[in-house]
């Protein structure tokens, strides 16, 4: 009882402190989804869905196989959404983007096929890949958004991201850790391998059902060690995401996740965020305008990266 008592006055204080502190909308919201927790988040979560846009054009697309093993398990492989072509073909495209290590900012503009040796991560420039044809048309993806609108219950909002992993021995850092992602009310991530991945390559790990956690043990916003999560899930509660070119994996990162740091050459990974509202660290304004890209794409879908 004293632990939830120190935990409902952390969470009043969290709340208070983020009324003070934001400012921005997208701050104010991400300090607020990281407060609540448990069955209080899941209401409100469920309630602002409500009041989202409703998903609409995706009656023909039957996932509902996909959408009940995310309710259950967290996470669902798709097929045919990335087929090995496409993978090659982006993997062409993405590998010249300039990137840039995110916890090294001082290391500049980086290639590649040439990392610094201490690069775990290297996330490549977002106005560049937005401007991919193939990228844009596959986070728009009708078997992608069908899913992502009936877990969600409403209209997302996609944010694109990109990076490369890489051997960089040493401890695991950052999201080579276990951790749960709390970017916003609601929310899914789709993660295609652009390379070939083994269990040298840094393969992406989930903990199957850890999503419906509702328990104190994995509350806080941290690291854990995989000790920790073996000693609550037990020996063998890790999957492991192993996979050639074009794997595509929907899932639910609310629950325990990480990537394997990379022990064996380097991962092109291609990310899509699905959200209720616009992320933290999505761009401020949007990248490119709709007359520049080739495609038509949903202007609320796009909203971050899309003028329309």
């Amino acid at each position: 009882m004293l632990k939830h008592t120190r935990y409902i006055i952390g969470d009043l204080w969290s709340m208070t402190r983020a009324l003070f502190i934001s400012r921005s909308l997208k701050q104010l919201n991400y300090l607020m989804c990281r407060a609540y927790y448990g069955r209080p988040r899941e209401l409100l979560s469920a309630l602002l869905c409500r009041l989202a846009p409703r998903p609409s054009g995706y009656a023909g697309v039957d996932v509902s196989e996909e959408v009940e093993r995310l309710r259950v398990e967290g996470y669902a492989l798709l097929d045919g959404v990335c087929p090995p072509e496409l993978a090659a073909r982006l993997f062409r495209e993405l590998e010249h983007i300039p990137c840039k290590d995110p916890y090294r900012p001082e290391l500049g503009a980086l290639r590649g096929d040439r990392l610094p040796p201490q690069t775990h991560v290297a996330q490549l420039e977002r106005e560049a890949l937005i401007r991919s044809k193939d990228v844009m048309d596959l986070a728009n993806h009708p078997k992608l958004l069908a899913i992502v609108s009936q877990a969600l219950n409403a209209k997302p909002t996609v944010l694109v991201t990109s990076w490369w992993s890489s051997f960089a021995g040493g401890e695991p850092e950052a999201a080579e850790l276990f951790h749960r992602d709390k970017d916003d009310w609601r929310f899914l991530k789709v993660f295609i391998y652009l390379t070939d991945v083994d269990q040298r390559s840094g393969p992406h790990v989930f903990v199957p059902r850890s999503h419906a956690h509702r328990g104190l043990e994995f509350r806080r916003q941290r690291r854990y060690t995989d000790e920790e999560v073996s000693a609550f899930y037990g020996d063998g509660c890790q999957r492991v995401f192993l996979g050639p070119a074009g794997t595509t994996l929907i899932e639910n990162t609310y629950g325990l996740h990480k990537g394997l740091p990379v022990q064996e050459g380097r991962r092109l990974m291609l990310q899509f965020t699905y959200s209720l509202f616009p992320l933290l660290y999505a761009p401020e304004r949007p990248e490119v305008s709709a007359a520049e890209l080739s495609g038509a794409y949903d202007p609320h879908i796009n909203r971050v990266h899309v003028q329309p």
